[in-house]
């Protein structure tokens, strides 16, 4: 039923990964010669080329060490221009870089995330545009094991319901080591479009959302019938939840003139629910400006 994908079944999700030969990252040069191949595809070219190719791909680094001088070995990315929006099915898996590996404590243990991650997207030239923009129709999107930090928001959604969005595994707004990065970041996730789920309640899944300007998560706008689900996830700490690294004003808020519906921020699983402390306002924010109307309605938040 989902041409181009194998299906793989895990405890509290189904996982859908494309089939065909992945999309190599193996320079942190930007914006590059223009083709991807195995003499130079930067992570510009690769983008490009999984939006101009039919079909799901996949999006994998293996960007030699003599490249990598960031904090722990991290490979620094740094656009010189806006990224392309992703418009097609797609995955972009940082833990293929070499010495990267997902986090293995699942959130219910309350340890945090020893999460290794090589692969960081710096955004402080990109004058306050998101790092990655999900603009994508009918198809999924997956972003795992990156580090991003002093763009105008790391990750931006927009699109249609039925664009479906995940962001698992990430840390937004700190560098790949977990400390502290250099100013400039407003927003780690925002919302404006899509379904979109944050975290998958699974170890591998914690996104560390903190140290960013204003809030770890915003959102703004979710299309009817979409939703946003926000699960197992460290906003306002360190990674290994000990400490506050501070999002500057909310950890989460949802704001809106008139409705947003399908909001879902933790839940009864253990595994589900989100640390959300240290941050410098509230931990959760729901703002409304109408006079009349369910603002948000079918809206859930437990557990956190």
């Amino acid at each position: 039923p989902f041409p181009g994908y194998g299906i793989d079944y895990q405890p509290t999700d189904i996982v859908l990964a494309p089939l065909g030969a992945p999309i190599v990252v193996n320079a942190v040069a930007d914006p590059g010669t223009g083709s991807c191949d195995p003499a130079e595809c930067t992570l510009r070219e690769a983008i490009n080329q999984a939006n101009s190719v039919a079909g799901p791909d996949t999006i994998v680094f293996n960007i030699p060490g003599a490249q990598c001088t960031g904090p722990g070995g991290s490979c620094i990315i740094a656009p010189a221009t806006p990224l392309p929006a992703i418009s097609s099915a797609l995955v972009i898996d940082g833990y293929t870089q070499p010495g990267a590996s997902p986090n293995t404590q699942a959130p219910g243990l309350g340890l945090g995330s020893n999460a290794v991650l090589k692969i960081e997207i710096d955004g402080a030239a990109l004058g306050g545009t998101p790092a990655l923009n999900l603009n994508a129709t009918g198809v999924s999107v997956l972003v795992s094991g990156l580090a991003i930090y002093r763009a105008g928001s790391a990750i931006q959604t927009q699109g249609p319901a039925d664009g479906l969005y995940t962001i698992a595994g990430n840390f937004l707004g700190l560098r790949a080591d977990g400390s502290a990065a250099p100013a400039g970041q407003n927003v780690g996730v925002s919302i404006q479009g899509g379904r979109v789920e944050v975290g998958l309640a699974n170890a591998a899944g914690m996104n560390v959302i903190s140290g960013n300007a204003a809030q770890g998560i915003a959102i703004s706008t979710l299309p009817p019938f979409s939703g946003a689900l926000i699960r197992g996830n460290l906003i306002g700490t360190t990674p290994n939840g000990l400490s506050a690294r501070p999002n500057g004003l909310q950890g989460i808020i949802a704001s809106t003139p008139s409705r947003l519906i399908g909001i879902s921020i933790g839940g009864a699983q253990a595994d589900a629910r989100n640390v959300i402390s240290g941050n410098l306002q509230d931990g959760i924010r729901f703002d409304c400006s109408a006079t009349s109307d369910q603002c948000f309605d079918t809206g859930s938040v437990s557990g956190n």
